[in-house]
């Protein structure tokens, strides 16, 4: 089993003594709570606040631990890194909470025992035909290269990805097949034109039956 990677917003300040203080993990980087304060004091964080809660959410707590982390990066005040941490622990605490008390799921404790069977065979065809079976298979380093190109804006003498000229490919043949089992498509004078007949036979029709009708009437009569 390979090394956790320890997170890349770790705070790394003053590390011999941030190794000595307990559930120092939970500490990050002063820019992070600098954002998290500004994202709760934002406008439009303010209207989903009331949105979701009815009223403005409490954002102290980030202003405090920005605070405590610039006397903990600065003077390596340990009374602050652990304010941070306490605060860490009540947000995470509170993050949880819809699950701990969940009394509707009953939670696993083991996975069920077909979790790897085998795929059947339908779906391994389907996944061997994927357009991501397509790219891994393919010409990687012309892929990312591709995809790097325009990430960066380069638009000099780009070329489609392969599992992107395979989607086109596919689409293209899909749409001749439609043509060739599709009927000719009808024009709308054409169409109108033969809805007139049938229009005018039906009225013929309708005439020749009132004819026979009145003549059967006036027999009856006479």
């Amino acid at each position: 089993m390979g090394d956790i990677e320890e997170p890349t917003n770790l705070n790394k300040s003053h590390i011999e003594i941030l190794h000595t203080i307990p559930e120092s993990w939970m500490l990050r980087e002063c820019e992070d709570y600098k954002k998290e304060m500004k994202s709760c004091y934002a406008f439009k964080s303010r209207f989903y606040q009331f949105y979701v809660h009815g009223k403005a959410s409490e954002c102290s707590h980030w202003e405090q631990s920005f605070d405590d982390c610039k006397e903990w990066s600065r003077n390596a005040d340990v009374e602050a890194a652990k304010r941070i941490i306490a605060n860490e622990k009540i947000r995470i605490k509170e993050r949880l909470k819809g699950h701990y008390e969940n009394n509707v799921w009953e939670k696993r404790t083991a996975p069920p025992e077909d979790w790897d069977v085998p795929l059947p065979d339908w779906l391994l065809k389907r996944q061997k035909e994927s357009n991501l079976h397509t790219y891994f298979d393919g010409d990687k380093e012309e892929n990312e290269r591709v995809i790097n190109d325009i990430v960066n804006g380069n638009q000099t003498e780009q070329k489609l990805p392969q599992f992107q000229q395979r989607q086109i490919e596919q689409e293209t043949s899909s749409q001749e097949a439609n043509k060739e089992t599709s009927p000719p498509p009808v024009s709308n004078a054409v169409a109108v034109k033969d809805s007139d007949k049938e229009m005018e036979l039906l009225l013929k029709q309708i005439s020749s039956s009132d004819s026979k009708k009145e003549s059967e009437r006036r027999c009856s009569i006479m």
